[in-house]
């Protein structure tokens, strides 16, 4: 029975340390919707070996994110809305991934509760077969819907190389994969959009003190460079 027990304890340490994501300097991350829209949420960073990372909800699937640029305000509008199709484009693509892992999930599940009532050498075999028919599920998930998509495709085998010998990768395919794409969209940018849709006067009066802020911060700038950051932080925030 202790054996069995560091077996399932094991598994489900490395499923919530893979839902620790490193966050490099300069960077931000945006999560993803099913439909593929980024959007801005709010994460405590945490410090972990020097590193800051945030932590996913290791049970919802979709919630998942991308490294994007952090204070990038420049912005061309058809690179936008382009990077806004293959994100969309991608996120449908890899929701197969999402569902086979909540399958898989549940499916080791079962075998955990089956483990402890009888014992685990009753499961093994069973384990196992269900395990590499889940993968070969995802092997082809991956030349069905990730061909046309933008990844490295060296490191999409790799990750399914370690899939195969690690279930909680299994698991996590859908935000591994998605965490192999890097955006140029400026999370700042894109939360004061959204800041901008929303009917909400404290939401106004926080972005117009940020204006007022800025502009007063231009007034005493000579640096260049951060003049230009000013201005396009000024005009982000302009209705």
């Amino acid at each position: 029975m202790k054996e069995t027990l560091l077996f399932w304890v094991t598994l489900l340490a490395f499923l919530v340390f893979d839902n620790l994501i490193v966050i490099a300097k300069g960077k931000d991350c945006l999560t993803i919707s099913r439909r593929g829209r980024p959007y801005y949420k709010s994460r405590q960073r945490n410090s972990f070996a020097r590193r800051d990372v945030v932590f996913l909800n290791p049970i919802n699937l979709f919630d998942r994110v991308i490294s994007v640029e952090r204070v990038t305000l420049s912005e061309d509008t058809r690179r936008y809305k382009r990077e806004l199709r293959l994100l969309e484009s991608l996120a449908r693509d890899l929701n197969s991934f999402a569902y086979l892992g909540y399958l898989y999930f549940l499916y080791i599940i079962i075998n955990c509760y089956l483990s402890i009532v009888f014992s685990f050498e009753a499961i093994f075999v069973n384990l196992l077969v269900g395990h590499l028919l889940i993968w070969i599920c995802a092997v082809v998930f991956a030349f069905l819907f990730l061909r046309a998509q933008e990844l490295p495709k060296g490191k999409v085998v790799s990750i399914l190389v370690e899939a195969l010998f690690v279930p909680a990768y299994l698991v996590n395919l859908n935000k591994k994969f998605l965490r192999l794409r890097e955006s140029d969209i400026c999370a700042l940018r894109l939360h004061i959009r959204a800041l901008k849709r929303v009917a909400d006067d404290n939401a106004d009066l926080i972005r117009y003190e940020l204006l007022n802020q800025t502009n007063a911060a231009l007034d005493e700038e000579s640096d260049p460079s951060k003049t230009a950051l000013l201005q396009g932080f000024a005009k982000c925030l302009k209705v």
